[in-house]
C-alpha cells in the first residue's frame, strides 16, 4: 500500500504553460528561475509539491500577473535532495532575502501548492517579512517526507538540524486512497496537536484554496483549521478559504490529476482574480 502511495505522490508533476522563458539563477546557494516583474508590485516566492524541483505552472500563473517571481526548488534538482524529507527551512533563507534585495522591497509573499503549500505557511511562521500567503490545498500540519522504497520516513522538515514534529502516517484500517491514508493519520489527535503549524508566529495575511474532489489529503478540512488556528491569534491578519465543491487538489484543468475538468477550468479562472486582488 506505501509503494503505490508514494508513487502517486511522486507523480503529481507538471506541464509548464506558454509563457515567456525565465532566467536561471547561477552562482547562488539555492536552485531557482526567476520572472521579472513590475518593482511596484510584492515579490512572490513560489513552490512547488511533491511533483517536480523548480515550479513551472504555478510560477507562470503569479508571474502573468505582473509580480516578479522567484520559482524555488528546494529538491529534486542538482546538488538537492532527491526526495522531501528532512529538508532545512535555513535553505531558504537566502532565496528569500535575494528576492528582496533584487526588488528593492521588504516585504514578500509566498505561494504553494500541496507541500509547497504546507512550505509556505511554515515560513511564514519564521519570518516577519513574509506578508502575505497563498496556499493551494493547505496542510495544518506537518507531513512525514515522501520517499520512494521508506516505508516510514523522516519529517519533511529540519529546523537546527533536528526534525520538525510530524504527524506518521498510519496506513492501518480500510486505507483505498491517499485521502484515506492523510485522514486516517489526522485521528493521532497527540501527533497532530505536536505537528501542527504554529500560525500564532505568522505575520501573515492567508488566502486559501481547496477542492471538495481532492484525490491526495483532506485539504478542506485542513484550510478550515488553518483559518480557525489563524484567526485565534493575535493581531489583525486575515485568513479566507475558497471552497471549490467539484474541483481537484491544485484546481488547474491543465493537471489531468482528479476533479471536473470543468470545474477545475472555472475554479482556476476565479482564483487567478483572487490571487491577484490579494497579492495588490
Amino acid at each position: 500500500m506505501y509503494k503505490t502511495i508514494i508513487t502517486l505522490l511522486t507523480s503529481l508533476s507538471v506541464k509548464a504553460l506558454a509563457a515567456p522563458l525565465p532566467t536561471a539563477i547561477q552562482k547562488q546557494n539555492f536552485v531557482a528561475n526567476y520572472y521579472p516583474g513590475n518593482q511596484d508590485k510584492t515579490p512572490v516566492l513560489v513552490l512547488e509539491g511533491s511533483g517536480s524541483g523548480i515550479p513551472k505552472v504555478l510560477a507562470e500563473k503569479i508571474s502573468q500577473l505582473g509580480h516578479p517571481v522567484l520559482a524555488l526548488a528546494y529538491y529534486k534538482e542538482a546538488k538537492l535532495p532527491k526526495h522531501i524529507e528532512a529538508i532545512p527551512l535555513e535553505y531558504f533563507e537566502p532565496a528569500k532575502t535575494w528576492l528582496l534585495e533584487k526588488n528593492h522591497s521588504k516585504e514578500l509573499a509566498v505561494v504553494g501548492w500541496s507541500k509547497g503549500a504546507e512550505a509556505a505557511l511554515l515560513l511564514s511562521t519564521l519570518d516577519e517579512r513574509i506578508r502575505k500567503v497563498v496556499a493551494i490545498a493547505p496542510s495544518h500540519v506537518v507531513w512525514p517526507g515522501i520517499v520512494p522504497g521508506k516505508s516510514f520516513p523522516n519529517s519533511s522538515w529540519t529546523m537546527g538540524d533536528q526534525p520538525l514534529p510530524y504527524v506518521p502516517y498510519k496506513a492501518n484500517g480500510n486505507i483505498r486512497s491517499l485521502v484515506d491514508l492523510y485522514s486516517n493519520s489526522l485521528k493521532d489527535t497527540a501527533a497532530v496537536e505536536k505537528a501542527e503549524i504554529d500560525l500564532e508566529q505568522s505575520q501573515a495575511d492567508l488566502l486559501l484554496f481547496s477542492g471538495g474532489k481532492d484525490s491526495v489529503w483532506p485539504s478542506k478540512t485542513m484550510a478550515d483549521l488553518i483559518c480557525k488556528k489563524a484567526r485565534q491569534s493575535k493581531g489583525e491578519k486575515s485568513c479566507v478559504h475558497h471552497h471549490y465543491p467539484n474541483a481537484g487538489h491544485l484546481l488547474d484543468a491543465s493537471i489531468p490529476l482528479d476533479g471536473d475538468p470543468l470545474a477545475n477550468q472555472e475554479a482556476d479562472k476565479e482564483s487567478r482574480s483572487l490571487i491577484q486582488a490579494f497579492l495588490r
